[in-house]
């Protein structure tokens, strides 16, 4: 071990040993926590579908499989749609070309 290498040794057990002797964080008030969360989660929600079906349009000429997944799922979730709509729609669908009865 080169002396470079030991004196970033110690360096490293210097910062380790440092942060073993901190006092603990100071605690963050959450008095308004929930709402911030909340309108960011709402933020979130709103935009994301957007995002998705951009990426999807960038990727859609290099990688079309890709792409076409990746708009379908962003248009899936601005219109709302669930797995449970999905399994509706199959089913329906399945019925209607006679393979299954409901």
């Amino acid at each position: 071990m080169t002396e470079e290498q030991k004196s970033e040794f110690q360096t490293w057990e210097t910062i380790i040993e440092s942060e073993k002797n901190s006092p603990p964080p100071v605690p963050i008030p959450t008095e308004n926590q929930p709402e911030v969360v909340t309108i960011a989660a709402k933020i979130s929600q709103i935009i994301t579908p957007y995002f998705v079906v951009l990426v999807g349009l960038s990727l859609y000429k290099d990688n079309f499989l890709i792409g076409v997944i990746l708009i379908g799922l962003g248009v899936a979730s601005l219109l709302n749609f669930s797995g449970e709509d999905l399994k509706k729609a199959i089913a329906s669908f399945l019925n209607f070309i006679g393979i299954t009865k409901t």
